[in-house]
């Protein structure tokens, strides 16, 4: 019985930290969270259900202690908290610095994806994921989410997920999204913010026919990909983003050896590490907090960027992705979408009547039957995530890769001519920064450009792959490592890739930047 108690001790202790880590110490009361007191909004609704089954069942255990644990653990979380206010002023030193440290993964998952990154001065001030499933991994792929999920929360930071990158719905890279929602310790995975590509309705019914003829087309795959919305919505995300397939390239500058350079945008003067987002032209996005119990639904267009920034000042770190446009097939899909589905894809209500219709099994196997023979390999997305510009100081620790920047791919069809002209020319701006490049579909032939090998030439090359497929030379296949001439790293179910950059002062610190 004594252990028992232990534990939910434990789990209330957990409970409260992440909890004023969110919201603020001082700024909610538990006490009248658990006598469900307070208004349920999508940043409490969490908290108030973990901590009213913790409370519940202490009652039950010890019915006459139970009011003083938790009172104890109330007031020991405040205790706790105290120090990382502290480093939050540190860090608001440091900034000046303009050079956070950045702990970045491409975590051993095998045939699939699931790239984290970190970074912070003082401690850990921002987390993002880029896709999160394994084709036949799952056991291990759920481990490293634990294991992601437990470093994040081990500094009170909230919230675990600060943005959420999705390249595509392919299950190989997004069936692990429940396992990382449901998060640990009886606490769900709180995700600020979403960043996917945008599916046109013809999109949405290419991605599920092709998940369903390959039988994996679960009900949350199929509702992330026709209602993103209400799916991530449900799961208390505050924003998503859509980003809008190619279009025009960026707009180019003169900038060193006349290559186009992205816009210096002027963030706004907000505390702490913040995450600003811009359009295509460096004019800022507003944000704003969603209405209680909805999410923030944005649509932007092609060349719109994430920056880091402190305290009005921009740093050295952003975020640019890129989705490329699926081309094939369009009208036949809708063509056959009103003959098989009685439905038609230029109606507003087309994404909803699907959904419907997918919730049967004849409409279900209308979709199969509408996809096979087409060659519709939908929308992926692509993103950098690392510096700005060569200018920064930032260096990798103990490696020898003379550029920090990660260039991830997801299933790009890189090549073909139009999407690899469209995908070179929005990261142009970034190309001497690539110090990681993702080798597209797991080093599948078909979407591999031999461009790539001078595209980004500081870049090492990688992919995601089961061993066995890698060992059998399955994936890359002969032709493909010819042409990086067998110079690239396998990142499989038994081996990641990881990397710590900062300032060049910061060596000192790398080995708690590690922990991260």
């Amino acid at each position: 019985m004594d252990s028992e108690i232990d534990v939910l001790r434990f789990k209330l202790g957990r409970v409260l930290d992440l909890l004023h880590a969110k919201l603020g110490a001082g700024q909610v009361e538990p006490r009248l969270m658990i006598e469900n007191k307070v208004t349920r909004t999508v940043s409490n609704t969490a908290f108030m259900t973990a901590l009213s089954a913790i409370y519940g069942r202490l009652k039950v255990l010890a019915p006459r202690s139970a009011d003083v644990i938790f009172d104890e653990e109330v007031r020991m979380s405040a205790v706790r908290r105290k120090p990382l206010v502290d480093l939050e002023r540190e860090a608001k030193e440091a900034t000046r610095f303009l050079i956070p440290f950045a702990s970045v993964r491409q975590e051993a998952v095998g045939h699939g994806g699931f790239h984290t990154g970190v970074l912070g001065f003082a401690t850990p001030g921002f987390r993002w994921v880029y896709d999160c499933g394994s084709w036949r991994k799952k056991s291990m792929l759920s481990s490293r989410v634990k294991a992601f999920l437990a470093r994040s929360r081990a500094d009170l930071h909230a919230p675990d997920i600060d943005a959420l990158f999705v390249s595509h719905f392919d299950a190989d890279h997004v069936n692990g999204l429940e396992t990382l929602f449901e998060g640990s310790v009886g606490v769900p995975t709180s995700v600020k913010m979403v960043v996917a590509p945008y599916l046109s309705p013809r999109e949405v019914v290419a991605t599920i026919g092709r998940a369903a003829a390959a039988g994996r087309d679960s009900g949350n795959l199929i509702r992330a990909a026709a209602d993103p919305a209400g799916y991530f919505g449900d799961k208390g995300v505050e924003t998503l983003v859509l980003i809008r397939p190619d279009g025009p390239l960026p707009p180019t500058g003169e900038g060193a050896g006349g290559l186009p350079v992205l816009p210096t945008p002027h963030p706004p003067d907000r505390d702490g590490l913040t995450l600003e987002f811009f359009d295509v032209n460096g004019k800022p996005v507003q944000i704003n907090p969603p209405e209680a119990g909805k999410i923030n639904v944005i649509v932007a267009d092609p060349g719109s960027f994430f920056e880091m920034t402190s305290y009005g000042r921009a740093l050295d770190w952003i975020f640019l992705p890129h989705a490329h446009e699926w081309r094939f097939n369009r009208e036949k899909i809708a063509a056959e979408c009103r003959r098989l589905l009685k439905l038609d894809p230029d109606d507003p209500s087309f994404n909803r009547a699907l959904v419907d219709k997918l919730r049967t099994r004849v409409g279900l196997k209308s979709v199969k039957k509408l996809y096979c023979g087409m060659n519709s390999n939908g929308t992926s997305m692509s993103l950098y995530a690392g510096p700005r510009t060569s200018d920064s100081d930032r260096v990798v620790y103990g490696k020898k890769v003379r550029s920090s920047g990660w260039l991830l791919t997801g299933d790009a069809p890189l090549n073909r001519k139009d999407a690899f002209a469209q995908w070179r020319g929005s990261f142009a701006p970034v190309a001497s920064l690539v110090g990681r490049l993702m080798l597209p579909h797991h080093g599948a032939e078909r979407n591999f450009n031999e461009e790539l090998t001078t595209y980004a030439s500081k870049a090492t090359p990688f992919l995601t792959v089961d061993r066995a497929d890698y060992v059998g030379l399955k994936r890359p296949p002969r032709r493909v490592r010819t042409a990086l001439d067998d110079r690239f790293v396998a990142v499989t179910e038994k081996r990641l890739l990881a990397e710590v950059s900062g300032p060049s002062s910061g060596k000192a610190q790398v080995s708690e930047v590690e922990k991260w």
